[in-house]
């Protein structure tokens, strides 16, 4: 089987804090992810990235190029 090798930009997010607040308030942190996502998911979709994996506070986008990523 043959490799398929492809040139992409990765961006991670993390929520500075996330650890401290979720020990603190549970439903504040879900509100917090969740607004997350619904910002940055449609901004990254418009210049061409996607979502690929959630990882408690982080999300791994990629994005095709170097030149869709820093729009």
């Amino acid at each position: 089987m043959a490799i398929e090798r492809k040139i992409a930009a990765i961006m991670f997010t993390d929520i500075a804090g996330y650890t401290a607040l979720s020990t603190k308030n549970e439903n504040k942190i879900l509100e917090l992810l969740d607004k997350q996502k619904q910002i940055l998911t449609p901004i990254i979709e418009e210049f061409s990235g996607a979502l690929h994996n959630k990882v408690g506070d982080g999300l791994l986008f990629t994005f095709p190029t170097v030149t869709d990523a820093e729009k």
